[in-house]
């Protein structure tokens, strides 16, 4: 059985913190699919967010969550990823987990996704980039699909402001760290960590694929699962169309 444990001190030293400093109360929850295929562990990304520990998953498992109070980690403007596009126009900041895989005998890791697709077959639009380097803390990042089996992921709370409250007012790290409302009650980034057995094709991440997330022609132009199903200019699975472009067994269909 999963154990849990909840840290709810901080060391001294951490209440250096700025409120100045980017920050947000984070509640993340990874897992393993299909269950039983591997199992998965959730870490803070350095020292200092392993102070803000509140809540966390002790043991390996089938699952794994973390709350924490996370720190803003450089820029990401160039990271795109699940529900994420990069955009080098706009400078935005991320806030990571360090998240632990262990395949199971005759299993591999294939991506973390955002969600679960049954067509097994995942785009960039559909998964979370992993950090790698010896720098974290430097925009020499670089990230690969599907990553390693101890990656950094980026994780949000889109409800959480990061310098203070609704008034504006400044909080600290501590602040948020001693008040457990700040913390959703859902998970507010799930990860899934799909595996697939060793010598099997699916699932699969198609890096030439944009993904199920992405919108437009471009994005269903690699949709090649052919089960009959019709689909949109969007992507998205419809029932009978009358007349426009469709996308049938991977092909583009004009229905006049």
């Amino acid at each position: 059985m999963k154990k849990i444990f909840t840290l709810m001190a901080v060391a001294a030293f951490a209440t250096s913190a700025s409120a100045t400093t980017p920050f947000k109360n984070l509640y993340v929850e990874a897992y393993a699919t299909p269950t039983g295929a591997g199992s998965v562990y959730i870490n803070p990304k350095n020292d200092e967010d392993a102070q803000y520990v509140f809540e966390q998953s002790e043991d390996w498992g089938d699952s794994a969550f973390m709350k924490y109070v996370g720190g803003e980690n450089g820029n990401g403007d160039d990271v795109q990823g699940f529900n994420k596009p990069a955009d080098p126009a706009s400078p935005n900041g991320t806030f990571e987990a360090k998240i632990k895989v262990e395949p199971e005998d005759g299993w591999e890791l294939v991506c973390y996704a955002g969600a679960v697709y049954e067509d097994g077959i995942y785009g960039v639009s559909d998964v979370f980039p992993t950090f790698t380097g010896e720098n974290q803390n430097s925009r020499q990042w670089s990230f690969e699909w599907p990553g390693s089996e101890d990656a950094m992921v980026n994780v949000n709370n889109v409800d959480c402001p990061q310098t203070g409250d609704s008034d504006g007012n400044p909080r600290t790290r501590d602040d948020c760290f001693a008040d457990p409302s700040l913390w959703n009650e859902e998970p507010d980034t799930k990860i899934y960590v799909i595996f697939r057995r060793v010598g099997e094709e699916l699932p699969k991440f198609d890096p030439e694929y944009e993904g199920h997330n992405a919108t437009g022609v471009n994005a269903v132009n690699k949709i090649t699962v052919s089960d009959g199903k019709i689909y949109n200019a969007a992507g998205q699975q419809v029932g009978k169309v009358e007349n426009g472009l469709i996308i049938r067994d991977g092909k583009k269909v004009i229905v006049k």
